[in-house]
């Protein structure tokens, strides 16, 4: 948020300057490395026990036809990028072909906060908020001033790194077979 407030002073001070601000969930897509991908990519997979939250992803090609259009277009404001839907994060573990472990959130924050310390873990500790409440934003702005459609949902994003991932478990699974 310092930085989106920081290109809002911005927009203030410099007259005449078109300041787009946009806004992604999560950005999934087969060649896309990022925390959630690293998350979604184990086999068994930690959840916080008694969450569920709903969870909403742009596909990497959607966030790049955002990115065109924000330049393109010279549409000022702040606008959220999304993939139409949401999804459990239980049914986006199943999706993925995962196990979903539940861990008690009050001993996942310091077991997560010195796995992020040593290096062993796929994101920040502030990761688990995510995985404990919900976190969806409304894209009708984006797609009434910017024109911004998305042409796959969250469902459709998740579905085609899923189909990604299983073929990177294959090829995983044959380098340890031959070694």
């Amino acid at each position: 948020m310092a930085a989106e407030s920081e290109a809002i002073r911005f927009a203030q001070r410099a007259q005449g300057t078109v300041v787009t601000v946009l806004r992604l969930a999560p950005i999934l897509g087969p060649t896309v490395h990022n925390y959630l991908t690293r998350f979604l990519s184990r086999r068994l997979v930690p959840t916080m026990m008694g969450f569920d939250p709903l969870l909403q992803f742009v596909h990497e090609v959607d966030a790049i036809a955002a990115f065109k259009l924000a330049i393109d277009r010279d549409v000022p404001g702040t606008f959220n990028i999304v993939g139409d839907g949401v999804l459990p994060l239980s049914t986006v573990i199943k999706l993925a072909g995962r196990i979903a472990v539940p861990i008690p959130h009050p001993i996942a924050e310091p077991i997560g906060g010195m796995a992020w310390i040593a290096q062993i873990a796929e994101a920040p500790p502030s990761f688990l908020k995510y995985l404990r409440f919900l976190c969806v934003a409304d894209g009708q702005k984006a797609r009434t001033r910017m024109g911004f459609r998305p042409a796959y949902t969250s469902r459709e994003a998740l579905l085609d790194f899923t189909s990604a991932q299983r073929l990177r478990d294959v090829r995983l699974l044959q380098q340890e077979t031959t070694t």
